[in-house]
């Protein structure tokens, strides 16, 4: 849900910029420069907010999994310290 939020908004700051662009007067700068800075926002929190590599998405699988009650974080312990020995 949260992604669809941030794909609007940003569909919204993108209209805003290109009808006030077409108001003469306007301050068009100030429009740019949030434009601009809300995609980078974006961009950065949809790149730190999801499992692009294959160990986040396994990481996220345990976290979901310890979340669950399905294992504990002993049992992840005492898996990690085996794979050491």
């Amino acid at each position: 849900m949260e992604k669809w939020i941030r794909i609007i908004a940003m569909v919204l700051a993108i209209i805003a910029t290109i009808v006030l662009h077409l108001i003469p007067g306007g301050n068009n700068l100030v429009e740019w420069v949030s434009l601009i800075a809300s995609f980078v926002l974006a961009v950065w929190n949809a790149w730190k907010n999801n499992d692009f590599t294959f160990a986040a998405k396994v990481g996220t699988k345990v976290m979901n999994a310890i979340k669950d009650g399905k294992i504990t974080v002993d049992e992840i312990e005492a898996l990690l310290d085996t794979k050491d020995e």
